[in-house]
């Protein structure tokens, strides 16, 4: 039998990928899971460009990174197990660059030394610079808002937007109480933060780093969390509003290896909005007796 032809495309309004089919067995329009390989390609030579030219694969910190340019692959998706090794999305950036090795745009391990390092060649940066435009629509594709199946209505998005503001403030005034510098909306390069604190505003250390998600996406927010603490090894808090998002949060951060997120497992506190509330409620009503115990 004569295999269908499948293209791919992606609905741009949606954050969707799909496969295109044109036989029985392939329905005119299939959602996928994850990008076609061809579209994780460039993704991938920017972050290498990024970190210097080459990065360690041994923390997992590049899948991460590349996954944040396709908003449309859950959270569930990216911890999918393909083997006892790997997940299914490693797997599928792993094979991504065997096509870059391929086609000479990432240096074989053998010209690098070792295995385990990724380095991209000066091949890979020339296309990135011919091909530019095509990657900024990647990049601002990944700033977007992710928008789930199910469309949420105008009082929904205005109370979640209400409860995400209402906890960043609690964070920022908690902070000012504490003698901290508190900002929210912090950037940092790649990355924006809901709130930090610092020890002092002339610093350029964050040593409180915090991401605060209602039904949004927690493998970004801890992503976020890690690159903080490699950077400014900050102190990680992930407050969250569902039950649900609590137990897939912990499930990641387990320590001993076997987390997609154990790295920062041991410096990462998760809470729920309601203890965020109960925190700034009890220090609000001692605030001159908070001043004066952690004020400099």
């Amino acid at each position: 039998m004569k295999p269908s032809k499948v293209t791919f495309r992606v609905d741009q309004t949606e954050n969707k990928w799909y496969a295109r089919g044109n036989s029985a067995r392939n329905p005119d329009v299939i959602p996928m899971p994850y990008p076609p390989n061809k579209a994780i390609e460039l993704p991938l030579l920017k972050e290498i460009a990024d970190a210097g030219g080459e990065v360690s694969i041994r923390n997992g910190e590049i899948y991460r990174r590349v996954a944040s340019y396709f908003p449309q692959i859950t959270d569930e998706e990216l911890i999918r197990p393909h083997s006892s090794k790997d997940t299914t999305w490693e797997n599928r950036v792993q094979w991504v660059r065997q096509r870059l090795v391929e086609k000479a745009e990432l240096a074989h391990w053998r010209a690098v030394g070792r295995q385990g390092i990724w380095r991209i060649t000066e091949k890979g940066r020339l296309r990135l610079e011919k091909e530019r435009d095509q990657l900024d629509m990647l990049v601002q594709q990944a700033n977007k808002p992710f928008t789930s199946d199910v469309a949420l209505t105008p009082e929904e998005r205005q109370q979640q937007q209400h409860i995400h503001q209402e906890v960043q403030d609690k964070l920022i005034d908690i902070g000012h109480i504490l003698r901290k510098f508190a900002k929210g909306e912090y950037r940092e390069a790649m990355y924006r933060y809901d709130v930090v604190w610092k020890d002092s505003e002339a610093l350029p250390r964050a040593s409180h780093c915090f991401e605060v998600q209602h039904k949004g996406n927690v493998v970004e927010a801890l992503a976020k969390l890690k690159h903080a603490h490699d950077l400014w090894r900050a102190r990680l808090f992930l407050v969250v509003t569902d039950e649900r998002d609590k137990v897939k949060a912990s499930q990641l951060l387990v320590p001993y290896f076997s987390g997609t997120f154990h790295e920062i497992g041991s410096v990462t506190t998760v809470m729920t909005a309601e203890d965020v509330y109960d925190l700034h409620s009890v220090i609000d009503r001692h605030r001159e007796i908070a001043t004066l115990l952690f004020g400099a």
